[in-house]
């Protein structure tokens, strides 16, 4: 009987959505449809088939609201309810406002208002139609200085992340950045949901930008859950073996980095070519705290062999073990903490790494006795 009903009124809502389409380019409705939308927004528990309809909706709007601009029609449809966005700002002198000015980004919160964390929907779950006029809804929107505004679009990407380019959702939220923006608690968790979801993507098509955003966010272990530390250190190893991406990636993140391997965070798959790369140009600048991070990387991600010249990763570990005596214990025990998530940390470079450690206090008693 549930389904029977739940299907009933995505049938119900699916004929409506259709018959708004129908109509938006009429300006006689505009005055219905504003009042529609907002008994739209009223429904508290929306179901999440109106997103894709409410996206379609954002399209036609949009093809709208350039089309009265282009041909400069006036009109006596009412004032929009709210504006954001650049473009949705009425043209000074006109002698109307355009009518589609504030019907936008009303089908935005309908659609997207509702979107949590809670829902974690992926992208088989809602597809999402894009059309080359939802591109101006994303520059309206990220023009605005409304953060639920914009908390609304990039639910676009929480809801379907296929839905545009790979690099699109990282290009907006970096233009963010590049102007200071500081973020609303909302803004801020659909953001980093948004990237979480799928950053392999972000990475490869938009990587230094994406170093930007993720600097600007300052993500804390508190605000990765449990089920998403493998995302994150995936994410952060994969950021820093982008270009330079050791360099520029803040040490915010390095500690995030750091303090996700402590609590048991599996590793991503090993790149022996630029992971050596990174640990000697540490080891050269002496970047002692960052190095120790990365050598916990490294020594957790790999395993012996003809392409891993241990013998220089040894050499690496013991500089930084006399540099910093305490870091020994650190590695010794993450792996007495979490044996099933280290167990390849000592698995087949267990004799290497307690020579390493016995050399270490050896050298550091001789010290101290001379």
């Amino acid at each position: 009987m549930i389904l029977f009903l739940s299907d009933s009124l995505e049938a119900i809502l699916s004929h409506l959505s259709q018959r708004v389409l129908d109509v938006i380019s009429d300006q006689h409705y505009i005055r219905r449809l504003d009042r529609l939308l907002n008994i739209f927004l009223t429904w508290e528990s929306r179901p999440m088939c109106l997103t894709p309809m409410a996206y379609q909706w954002c399209s036609a709007i949009s093809e709208c609201f350039r089309r009265f601009e282009r041909d400069g029609i006036t009109s006596e449809g009412p004032p929009p309810s709210h504006y954001g966005g650049a473009g949705l700002r009425p043209r000074r002198g006109a002698p109307n406002p355009n009518p589609y000015a504030g019907l936008l980004f009303t089908a935005l919160e309908v659609g997207f208002r509702h979107v949590g964390l809670e829902h974690e929907h992926s992208s088989s779950a809602i597809h999402l139609i894009h059309t080359r006029h939802h591109e101006l809804m994303f520059e309206d929107a990220f023009a605005s200085e409304d953060d639920d505004v914009i908390a609304d679009v990039v639910s676009v990407w929480v809801v379907d992340p296929l839905v545009t380019p790979p690099g699109s959702c990282t290009r907006y939220l970096a233009k963010l950045t590049e102007r200071g923006r500081s973020f609303s608690r909302r803004l801020r968790r659909m953001i980093v949901h948004a990237i979480q979801g799928h950053w392999p993507m972000e990475l490869e098509a938009a990587g230094l930008e994406l170093i930007l955003v993720l600097n600007h966010l300052e993500v804390g272990v508190e605000d990765v859950g449990d089920a998403s530390r493998l995302y994150w250190v995936s994410l952060l190893v994969g950021a820093l073996r982008s270009t330079a991406g050791w360099e520029r990636l803040s040490s915010h993140n390095w500690l995030l980095l750091g303090n996700l391997i402590s609590m048991g965070a599996r590793l991503p798959q090993r790149s022996p070519g630029l992971d050596m790369v990174i640990m000697r140009s540490l080891e050269d600048a002496e970047y002692w705290e960052k190095l120790e991070i990365w050598l916990l990387t490294v020594w957790g991600s790999w395993y012996t062999g003809d392409t891993v010249p241990m013998q220089e990763v040894e050499q690496a570990t013991l500089k930084l073990f006399l540099q910093r005596p305490t870091t020994i214990q650190r590695f010794e025990d993450l792996h007495a903490r979490t044996p099933a998530a280290y167990a390849s940390l000592f698995r087949t470079c267990g004799d290497q790494f307690r020579r390493i450690c016995d050399k270490t206090r050896t050298e550091i008693c001789s010290e101290l006795l001379s």
